[in-house]
């Protein structure tokens, strides 16, 4: 099939140019023309979707060159941004930075190369006059297919960009897109994962609609339009993601009910995992560690992503009755799945950001949680299994990634894991109990697909679980 719409990357010179501001405000501008979007993040990120979804509504998807190969990246693309009329992509850290400091790969650039995307580089301006313009000359020729278009200059005021404007046209052939002046109540803050998720920003509409209106404004966003308009044509196959899965032995795993924590504390949760066990014939049942009182009936399994329980560790641990819930139900053999934030709630304490202890669901028993003032792992990592187990085979090899402050006093040593980036950084993760698998990793099921795969067929073998009847 044959790719020809609108698209658009918003790519930058390193992290903290203020992309993920710029993004937003160009999604609300654009979504105020009654432009029908859909918007992407490159990388493994789940905070930044967050907010565009809070922007237009509809859930944002990761492309990440490091799970998904060109073909898998150009039909998930293609899928997700048909009937839109434009699709915005925002990227990640800097536009060439990959898992390597030798090379572009797994990098934003990798990503618009792809999809033959044009992009708009964001450069903080502040402290900068005619370097500017070294800048972006670099940025622009360090690869000739760079499809570096256009550039927005952040954190400057009206009467700077208005003497940066016809020197970058006049010393480069990149488009001057406008700017973004320095909006002090708009500001994000960050915390030790990223930034803050959109729940916990007071008036995140209000500030939406001021970035939005500055963009209009500041912006030329009619510019921007033909700019999404140049991105040449491309192949895909739109049955590939279907016959992925149509080429593996799955057997009878439909009609399953899985059960999915989210809510505030439990947040980091691709969606394309969700669309993956959907089209694998799952039937996802949403519920909430924070406000309900148990699981939800009738479950053939449960999964619990990553998030941020230690903010809400005082909540999770009051509310007792869904403590036991998952307590019993994964004691007595319901399959489960627990990455990050979800181990640490199968843990029975944790310490919260201010070394406070609370109980938690206590599966793992006499474990505990604890914060620690640097990053444990960070990245992209390998993992193979160091014997057999009925989530993944010995010798398979799973791709996943890790960025977590906190450590656990369990014993995990099911897997080898290595860090893509330099085989030689070597360390023991992951751990089964029952019939959970789970670690600090968190796994993008395209990847390898035999392990959600695998989990469904556990669930199917276990049978249907109703801890109400027991």
């Amino acid at each position: 099939m044959n790719y020809n719409s609108k698209r658009i990357m918003i790519s930058a010179v390193k992290s903290g140019s203020g992309k993920t501001t710029v993004t937003l405000a160009l999604l609300k501008a654009l979504k105020n023309r009654g432009l029908m979007l859909r918007s992407f993040k490159c990388g493994p990120d789940y905070i930044d979707p967050m907010f565009h979804e809070q922007v237009l509504g509809i859930p944002c998807a990761n492309l990440d060159p490091f799970f998904q190969d060109r073909k898998l990246m150009r039909c998930l693309f293609g899928e997700k941004s048909s009937g839109a009329d434009l699709s915005v992509i925002e990227g990640v850290m800097g536009y060439y930075d990959g898992i390597s400091f030798e090379n572009t790969d797994k990098s934003s650039y990798e990503c618009a190369v792809s999809l033959n995307c044009p992009v708009i580089l964001v450069i903080d301006g502040r402290g900068m006059s005619h370097s500017l313009i070294a800048v972006l000359k670099g940025m622009q020729s360090l690869r000739s297919d760079s499809g570096i278009r256009g550039v927005i200059i952040n954190n400057v005021p009206e009467r700077i960009y208005k003497k940066l404007k016809p020197v970058i046209e006049r010393e480069t052939d990149i488009v001057p897109l406008g700017f973004m002046p320095h909006i002090a109540e708009c500001e994000i803050d960050s915390r030790h994962l990223g930034l803050f998720t959109p729940d916990s920003i007071p008036e995140l509409e209000k500030k939406t609609a001021i970035l939005g209106s500055e963009a209009e404004s500041c912006l030329d966003i009619d510019a921007i339009l033909r700019l999404s308009s140049e991105g040449k044509s491309f192949e895909y196959d739109e049955n590939h993601s279907l016959n992925i899965i149509g080429s593996l032995n799955t057997g009878d795993i439909s009609g399953l009910r899985i059960a999915v924590a989210r809510d505030e504390a439990f947040s980091f949760i691709y969606e394309d995992n969700l669309e993956l066990m959907e089209k694998l014939g799952a039937h996802i049942v949403f519920f909430s560690p924070l406000r309900d009182a148990m699981l939800p009936e009738n479950i053939d399994g449960c999964i619990f992503y990553g998030g941020y329980p230690e903010l809400y560790a005082s909540v999770l641990s009051e509310n007792k009755s869904m403590l036991t819930s998952v307590r019993k139900a994964l004691s007595e053999g319901l399959p489960s799945l627990a990455e990050c934030g979800g181990f640490l709630y199968l843990h029975e304490y944790i310490e919260d950001p201010d070394g406070r202890e609370y109980a938690l669901t206590g599966f793992l028993g006499g474990s505990r949680a604890v914060k620690r003032d640097r990053l444990q792992h960070f990245g992209y990592v390998k993992l193979s299994p160091c014997k057999d187990n009925p989530f993944v085979k010995k010798g398979t090899i799973l791709k996943a990634h890790e960025f977590h402050h906190y450590a656990s006093s369990t014993d995990e040593d099911l897997m080898d894991i290595c860090k893509a980036s330099d085989s030689s950084i070597r360390y023991k993760g992951m751990l089964t109990k029952n019939n959970v698998l789970c670690g600090f990793p968190h796994f993008y099921y395209y990847a390898d697909p035999s392990l959600i795969i695998n989990f469904l067929k556990l669930c199917r073998k276990q049978g249907l679980y109703d801890q109400n009847s027991l």
